[in-house]
């Protein structure tokens, strides 16, 4: 017993060892961080508290469970972790305008901020976030009463989700940008503020302030709700893309003589190859004058040649005797004629290589001229044959086939091979001279067959044939070795067989009737005795068990009713009346007494 309980103690120790820390975490404390791998680094009420630890641990990870609030900005100095909001908030009240910021990342360290349930926030009176370093935001929301996230000359903010609050107007920005802001994702409600360097991928927000001299502004992605977009460039934007439902507007609204560098238009700033959409897709024409265009409007990159990404809808088709036309794809979707281009078709009915020439529509959505090919096949027909089967006479018999066309009509095909008369099996092969067909190969070829006419020996058996039909049998078998080679004779060899069989069972009925005549034979109407009434007898029988035979034909039983009255004469002659008694008597006597004579002679040679 004591062994055992040794076991289930090192057993719970070992489980309690391999799990993590952060389970023992009390439900008291506001935050919990743990390392890289999820243990349990500690338990804090203090923010402050919580950020030490963290900075000390590489990729920890600084958990809220409970709403924070704090009377001055946290400064992280150097490490690199990870805030999840968790659904709470930090807070700064301070009512000191020096001590009013929410976090200050210093140039050595990265903070990332995350929100896994949602509904978290960090807000602080002045500026909620200023970074340095390096700072994310994947979730949650960053609120500052004066600029949401700002950055220095060298810092690096990337958003990927979440939202920036910018509650005030005026001269406050959601986003203050020095160094590099990228953005991929996210909602940014506030102006963005630019003096660095910032690449818009994705994205919600309102309008870009602020692209001068050194500093850019690249928009590849994101939408944009302000009608007016873009404020104060001269030069420094670049737009590839992006969605603008409200319009699109550059305005120059210089701060003085010194920060005044002229107008702009929106062609000025469009990137190498980019051109701008309305919602249906049509080019909106627009020269180095248009500062606005109100409406939906897309900006996306025109194919200056459509030879280089368009590839034709498909590529083979089918014979049908109408006009094929395949369209143009580009990356996956599929272009409108009328719309994006007009096309003129060469050779695109019947079969062989065709080629459709493209032509982008002016100021649509794309430019350019190609020149695609296209391959037509020819249409896979079955051939639909004659009558394959004949029946010998002499005659030669054909084979025909047709095919159905495109419209329906039966077309005669072409057959080699196709006429026979004597008796076998032949294979004709079809073939069409319109090219826009092929054959099926299943029925290109057919084997058709001359038959011997065996309806004279189809219903015959040995049981049931007669003399009656032996030439009939002959004469099948005569035009089987008579009408054939050697190797069709083999093919046949069934059906001479049976006419062997048949004629040899007639045979042996003709033999079994002449064998009843050899017997009959033997006997002398004038010396027959009563002592041979039952051999006549007999033969009776045999006679009338051929009569009953149905392989006897009618000259079989003609000849056997014949042999029958003969028998019945014999019988006759030995039942004859007594004037006839003596004469036999006399022939029986002497019969008698040749017997009696040679059995002597016999017992005295012995």
């Amino acid at each position: 017993m004591k062994n055992k309980l040794t076991c289930i103690l090192i057993s719970v120790l070992m489980f309690l060892s391999v799990m993590p820390l952060s389970a023992f975490a009390t439900d008291d404390s506001a935050i919990v961080v743990t390392d890289a791998n999820g243990n349990l680094l500690g338990s804090f009420d203090m923010l402050a508290d919580a950020v030490s630890v963290a900075c000390e641990n590489e990729n920890s990870k600084l958990t809220l469970q409970k709403d924070i609030v704090t009377n001055a900005p946290q400064d992280i100095t150097y490490g690199k972790f990870t805030i999840d909001l968790n659904g709470k908030s930090i807070v700064n009240e301070s009512t000191d305008i020096f001590e009013q910021d929410g976090f200050e990342i210093d140039r050595d360290a990265e903070l990332t901020v995350m929100d896994s349930i949602g509904g978290g926030m960090i807000y602080a009176d002045q500026y909620c976030i200023i970074n340095d370093g390096v700072f994310k935001l994947n979730g949650g929301t960053i609120k500052g009463g004066f600029t949401g996230i700002a950055g220095g000359n060298n810092a690096v903010c990337e958003i990927n989700g979440g939202t920036v609050e910018l509650p005030s107007t005026g001269w406050s920005a959601a986003l203050y940008v020095y160094g590099t802001f990228i953005i991929n994702d996210g909602i940014i409600n506030g102006q963005i503020t630019n003096n660095g360097s910032l690449i818009i991928n994705g994205g919600t927000m309102s309008f870009v302030y602020n692209a001068r001299n050194t500093v850019s502004v690249v928009v590849n992605g994101g939408t944009f709700t302000s009608a007016d977009t873009f404020y104060n460039c001269d030069g420094g934007y670049v737009v590839n893309g992006g969605v603008y439902p409200n319009g699109i507007a550059i305005k120059n609204t210089p701060y003085n003589e010194e920060y005044y560098f002229g107008e702009y238009s929106i062609g000025m700033i469009l990137g190498d190859g980019c051109a701008c959409f309305d919602k249906n897709g049509k080019r909106i024409a627009i020269d180095d004058n248009t500062a606005k265009i109100d409406g939906y409007v897309k900006v996306d990159k025109c194919i200056k040649n459509l030879d280089e990404r368009a590839v034709l809808s498909e590529t083979e088709f089918e014979f049908s005797g109408e006009a094929n036309k395949p369209g143009l794809v580009v990356d996956g979707n599929p272009l409108v004629e009328g719309t994006d281009y007009t096309v003129r078709y060469n050779n695109n009915i019947n079969t062989g290589t065709a080629t459709a020439t493209f032509t982008a529509i002016e100021n649509g959505y794309y430019t350019g001229k190609t020149t695609k090919k296209f391959t037509i096949n020819p249409k896979t027909i079955d051939a639909v044959w004659s009558e394959t089967e004949f029946t010998y006479d002499g005659n030669p018999h054909t084979v025909t086939a047709f095919y159905t066309d495109v419209n329906g009509n039966e077309v005669e095909a072409v057959i080699s091979n196709n006429t026979a008369t004597q008796i076998g099996q032949y294979t004709a092969t079809a073939s069409v001279v319109d090219g826009n067909y092929k054959l099926n190969p299943s029925t290109a070829t057919m084997r058709y067959e001359i038959k011997p006419d065996t309806s004279a020996i189809d219903n015959l058996t040995v049981d049931n044939v007669t003399s009656d039909d032996k030439a009939a049998i002959e004469a099948v078998k005569a035009i089987i070795d008579d009408n054939t080679d050697e190797q069709t004779k083999a093919e046949y060899k069934a059906i001479t067989d049976k006419c062997d069989q048949l004629l040899k069972a007639i045979s042996d009925s003709q033999n079994s009737v002449e064998a009843i005549g050899i017997e009959l034979e033997s006997f002398d109407e004038e010396r027959i005795t009563i002592f041979q009434e039952d051999e006549i007898q007999a033969i009776k029988a045999k006679i009338d068990a051929l009569l009953a035979d149905g392989n006897m034909g009618e000259t079989e039983k003609a000849t056997l009713n014949g042999y029958k009255a003969h028998t019945d004469k014999l019988i006759e002659i030995i039942n004859t009346p007594a004037e006839y008694i003596s004469l036999r008597m006399v022939y029986f006597i002497w019969d008698c007494l040749c017997w009696k004579f040679n059995s002597i002679i016999t017992f005295f040679t012995i």
